[in-house]
């Protein structure tokens, strides 16, 4: 089989698929500056929220806006801002679960979907990390209910189909569907959103229709109340700066606030799921992560004006407030194991490919010889492949290992950055590169 395989899809469109991810390969791949992602997305969020005519038109070139104001916008001060105002909401519902597990007295928390409960749980967190505050949209149970259905079955059918068989390490390669399986994500997305969706997809459309009415009145209100705007973190007065210079409507900045939503949560809830599972189906996992934590939140030191640790609540409480006042950096230098654990789920969890455009014919070396990528193509590395090979990760690269043999060795976690690519495929060790995934992961 070759290295590079070359698929033609739908509306004559022709993809390259890497299906051997060889060291030499993806780092010609991923260093190529001639295989672009600024000019892959817009196309790909006037799929995810109806814009206006005018709003599409200038699609691209606003992109480009955000790709260079955007990382700005999430370093040091800020990126800690979010981390504030994230943890007193966790918070809250750590205690709601304690409470009733106190009520119930058979010392376990039970929940019929954890699944939903977990992606409950991210979306609010996130959703209240980018807008500043716990908004009221932020918690309405039927909105977050309307975000999550908005997408047909047949997407989530083929996303099933591709990325989600962690048995082998080979096995979901799939060259000889891919190209097919990709048109019919293409049509699916083609017949929701741009033929009669009304008729081809109606409870996504209906759920679509009622996340964005509800962004809309969020967006008015910001637009009436200069008190709520200033309210705004800075992350999202950043990203409606641009449109509100160009003078969309208030339609197309809901439409804006909700492909950035749909670009966070698709990689974190499942992040976040399998790290839950993984870590709460170890035991000895587990209690050695609960000692790390108890060292960092607690240690040798007190917070200010506290003498004492004292009873649950107030242990709580310090801990609750020392996590919100720590760095992340901090937390990632104090907590190896977390975050050990953290890159163990992404790396299995990850859903989104490593998609390019290809900007003009590109020559991509690997170990055998190279291969030319025609100028108009696309060019996709499956993410999944390149993250369950055997030769990066050993024999066991389709288990979760929490302390995976390298991650601590400098010069091989430096071999292994090729290796690791969520969030559309950014240096893993560069977040700020990557503004999305910098933003979400925080």
């Amino acid at each position: 089989m070759a290295a590079i395989v070359n698929i033609p899809l739908v509306f004559g469109q022709r993809m390259y698929v890497v299906t051997d991810p060889t060291p030499v390969l993806v780092s010609s791949f991923v260093t190529a500056a001639t295989l672009r992602l600024a000019s892959v997305l817009p196309e790909l969020m006037k799929s995810w929220a109806p814009f206006s005519s005018r709003a599409q038109s200038e699609l691209p070139v606003s992109f480009k806006r955000w790709l260079r104001v955007m990382p700005g916008a999430l370093s040091g001060a800020v990126a800690q801002q979010i981390h504030r105002c994230v943890i007193p909401l966790l918070a809250k519902q750590i205690e709601a679960v304690r409470a009733e597990v106190e009520e119930k007295g058979h010392g376990f928390f039970e929940v019929e979907d954890l699944a939903k409960w977990l992606s409950d749980l991210a979306s609010r967190a996130m959703m209240v990390g980018m807008g500043g505050r716990e908004w009221s949209w932020c918690q309405d149970q039927d909105f977050l209910d309307a975000f999550w259905s908005r997408k047909g079955p047949s997407y989530y059918l083929v996303n099933s189909f591709v990325l989600r068989d962690y048995g082998t390490t080979r096995a979901f390669m799939l060259t000889d569907v891919i190209g097919p399986i990709q048109g019919v994500r293409a049509l699916s997305d083609t017949l929701q959103h741009k033929s009669a969706p009304s008729f081809t997809a109606p409870r996504s459309t209906r759920a679509r229709n009622q996340v964005l009415e509800r962004l809309s009145q969020w967006m008015v209100e910001l637009e009436n109340n200069p008190e709520s705007h200033s309210k705004l973190s800075a992350v999202a007065r950043t990203l409606f700066k641009l449109p509100v210079s160009q003078g969309w409507s208030t339609h197309d900045k809901a439409a804006t606030t909700l492909i950035m939503l749909c670009a966070g949560l698709s990689n974190e809830v499942p992040t976040v799921f399998w790290i839950f599972v993984n870590i709460l189906t170890r035991p000895d996992l587990l209690a050695r992560l609960r000692r790390e934590g108890d060292a960092f939140l607690h240690g040798s030191k007190r917070l200010p004006g506290r003498q004492s640790v004292g009873d649950d609540d107030d242990v709580f409480a310090m801990a609750a407030a020392r996590l919100a006042e720590a760095s992340l950096p901090g937390i990632q230098s104090s907590c190896h194991l977390l975050y050990a654990c953290y890159q163990e789920a992404q790396r299995l969890a990850t859903v989104g490919p490593v998609l390019r455009r290809v900007s003009r014919d590109t020559i991509i070396q690997s170990e055998t010889g190279s291969f030319l990528l025609k100028k108009g193509s696309l060019a996709f590395l499956p993410t999944n492949v390149l993250h369950l090979s055997q030769e990066r990760w050993g024999e066991d690269a389709a288990m979760f290992v929490s302390e995976r043999p390298g991650r601590k060795d400098v010069e091989r976690a430096r071999a292994l950055i090729p290796a690791l690519r969520p969030w559309t495929g950014v240096d893993s060790l560069r977040p700020t590169s990557c503004y999305l995934r910098f933003f979400f992961s925080s």
